[in-house]
């Protein structure tokens, strides 16, 4: 640009003229950054897991967005709403799923608003596979969207082991997780243990909404005619 601006000089442009073109250079460079700025934004630069207007959302996966962006203010929600009469907390879900300890984070929110008195009422808007599928279920109300899907698995571990003493503790890691797993399904569905073990060995078991609302995944239905809407 310097170059620019002193052949102008030695071609006689007026100053006008020259200040004109430094200005019109600005404005250039400042829009090409932008656009710049544009074509480089990653999806970690979008909020998918947030609370807004007293709302929980959780619409990405379960990661440290979670710790980061929706416990703290979970928390504020709680504080918030513990001496409203019939106060609830909403949790919106479309997920793949992801960290059992954010899963884990806000199931303990979520006892914490019980023991308040709050009302949990969870929201199935598209999928809610994996973690997304354990805390969908763990609401006091649950609804499901009708073209909602939910997906109940075990899941797996991450870690990896170099000796016979560290695969002994993941064993007994990965049994416990997988027994926790069992027992959320078994409190907040109508589904007995053997058939929830039958069930999470497929590894994929898929439901849509009215097998969800057949088997105690959820409680009402969305979008489908009331007399639909609860299975006798």
């Amino acid at each position: 640009m310097a170059f620019i601006l002193l052949s102008m000089s030695n071609y006689g442009i007026s100053s006008t003229w020259h200040t004109c073109i430094i200005k019109l250079l600005n404005v250039i460079y400042f829009i090409m950054n932008l656009i710049k700025k544009a074509e480089t934004r990653t999806m970690a630069d979008y909020k998918l897991n947030y609370v807004d207007d007293g709302k929980i959302y959780i619409l990405g996966e379960f990661d440290e967005t979670i710790s980061q962006n929706v416990v703290p203010e979970f928390t504020k929600l709680i504080a918030a709403k513990k001496d409203q009469k019939n106060a609830e907390i909403s949790i919106y879900i479309n997920s793949h799923g992801g960290y059992e300890n954010e899963l884990l984070a806000l199931q303990a929110l979520c006892d914490l608003a019980r023991k308040e008195g709050i009302k949990i009422v969870t929201y199935v808007l598209g999928i809610a596979y994996s973690c997304g599928s354990l805390l969908a279920v763990y609401g006091d109300k649950r609804y499901m969207y009708k073209d909602a899907m939910n997906l109940m698995h075990l899941g797996e571990t991450t870690k990896t082991v170099k000796t016979p003493l560290q695969l002994e503790r993941i064993n007994k890691f990965v049994n416990e997780f997988f027994e926790r797993t069992i027992q959320t399904y078994k409190k907040c569905t109508k589904m007995p243990e053997k058939e929830i073990r039958k069930r999470l060995e497929d590894d994929k078991y898929f439901l849509n909404a009215q097998e969800c609302l057949k088997y105690g995944l959820c409680d009402e239905i969305i979008g489908v005619e009331a007399e639909e809407e609860k299975i006798k």
